[in-house]
């Protein structure tokens, strides 16, 4: 509407009475160059606003999650004196860019004045000498008001389409984000079971730059064995089990399911086999049933949940929670201990029964009694499951089948426990260290955990 008003007003004007046309427009030119550059300054504010407003709120959420670690160091008025310090300035910038976008506004209010000033003085003279007539003169005040009043409308419909501009523009970082995983061309279905899981020579490379995270992996996993990676920290296990689930792409080398290249699986059917467990349980607000059945109601039966939580040991815990597994756990699991957070996950990881189980240091807030009974359990229960862990646990590293020393993102070394201990390589020192802080009642994870 404010479109077809102004054009419809500037034809009529031009139409009536060129001179006094030009008088309205003048200074229209100047102000729409002034009105770009506040405009892309605005854009900028707006940025820089949406930025400050999810740091602020990453603030709170880590202060409400983070809320027993403040309260045990006495930082409560530490907190609050930077939260202070954040809002007031999130507050001094609202103002400041407030205060741009009124002066942007205005450029067209004033605009206005401009243009019926030199109407009045050019027009007025015009008059005298007798060139126009007063009605004329009187008419293009009224077009006048015609001309900026749809210029004032634009001016905020600019003003609101930059900040929503900077909102679609984080949104849309998301939408166009693309996955660097390759489908692969056949996009074969998998199997009922996956047998084997190896690694010829594989490698990751750092997104941020050429070195390599991991390199010349080399191993084979069928199924029924237990493969311990073992390593210091940073070394590179996590990653390796994030390669083994494909949440990242592998850069060199081969990486076979069942003999064929992992990439030329159906990616969603070949997770669908897999369970996998964080290094940091992820709980998510809602109960316990539903962070473990995790909307997988369709052919998940009572006795596959009920299984998962013996076999994760939770089963016997459930008396202590007010609802049992349909009490609230709060926003990240706010009412959970780390080990029961941890049996959370698991429970989650093996209640379709996978033929791959990835537990990346899962189990390092159970105690060791607890431990033990689950790979216990886990072994009666899914007898034909591979499983690849990170661990730190002396008995679940000695027991495994097969060993992985990774050592500055190589495989070092790789073999039985009794292979290991024989070669008198980086897996010896590993386990005599850790057996050493064992024995003098040190931390769980030691130097080595991660």
């Amino acid at each position: 509407q404010a479109c077809f008003t102004l054009t419809a007003a500037v034809g009529m004007m031009f139409y009536l009475n060129p001179a006094f046309s030009l008088c309205v427009l003048l200074p229209l030119p100047f102000v729409l160059m002034l009105s770009i550059k506040t405009g892309r300054l605005l854009t900028g504010r707006y940025k820089e606003l949406q930025e400050s407003i999810t740091n602020l709120f990453d603030f709170l959420e880590t202060c409400f999650t983070g809320i027993r670690v403040i309260k045990a160091n006495a930082k409560e008025p530490s907190q609050l004196e930077f939260f202070k310090t954040r809002t007031a300035a999130q507050s001094a910038a609202e103002i400041s860019t407030a205060k741009l976008q009124i002066i942007f506004s205005y450029f067209w209010h004033e605009a206005g004045f401009v243009s019926i000033a030199l109407l009045y003085t050019a027009g007025g003279l015009m008059v005298i000498s007798g060139r126009a007539t007063l009605g004329e003169l009187v008419a293009f005040q009224f077009y006048a008001g015609m001309v900026v009043q749809p210029l004032m409308d634009i001016s905020q419909f600019v003003v609101a389409g930059n900040r929503a501009g900077v909102s679609i523009g984080r949104v849309n970082e998301l939408l166009t984000a693309r996955s660097s995983l390759k489908s692969g061309l056949g996009d074969k279905t998998t199997p009922n079971h996956i047998t084997s899981l190896e690694f010829r020579g594989a490698g990751l490379k750092n997104p941020k730059g050429d070195a390599m995270l991991i390199r010349h992996i080399t191993f084979k996993a069928v199924r029924g064995q237990r493969v311990a990676v073992v390593g210091r920290i940073g070394c590179g296990k996590s990653t390796l089990l994030s390669l083994a689930l494909r949440l990242a792409e592998h850069d060199a080398g081969e990486m076979l399911v069942n003999g064929t290249d992992i990439r030329e699986w159906n990616l969603h059917l070949f997770r669908e086999r897999v369970g996998y467990t964080a290094q940091e349980a992820s709980i998510f607000s809602g109960t316990l049933r539903d962070n473990i059945l995790m909307d997988r109601t369709f052919g998940v039966t009572p006795e596959m949940l009920e299984k998962a939580l013996e076999t994760a040991q939770l089963a016997k815990e459930l008396h202590k929670f007010p609802k049992g597994l349909d009490t609230v756990v709060g926003t990240r699991g706010f009412a959970l201990s780390g080990g029961q957070k941890q049996r959370v996950a698991i429970a989650r990881a093996l209640l379709t029964g996978p033929d791959v189980l990835l537990l990346d240091d899962a189990t390092s807030a159970m105690d060791a009694q607890t431990e033990d009974h689950f790979w216990k359990a886990f072994r009666k229960e899914h007898p034909d499951a591979l499983c690849l862990a990170v661990t730190h646990r002396l008995k679940t590293i000695e027991t495994s089948d097969l060993i992985l020393v990774l050592e500055n993102g190589g495989l070092a070394e790789k073999g039985t426990h009794s292979e290991l201990m024989a070669q008198g390589g980086v897996y010896k020192q590993i386990y005599e260290r850790q057996k050493l802080e064992e024995e003098l009642g040190g931390t769980k994870g030691g130097a080595y955990a991660g």
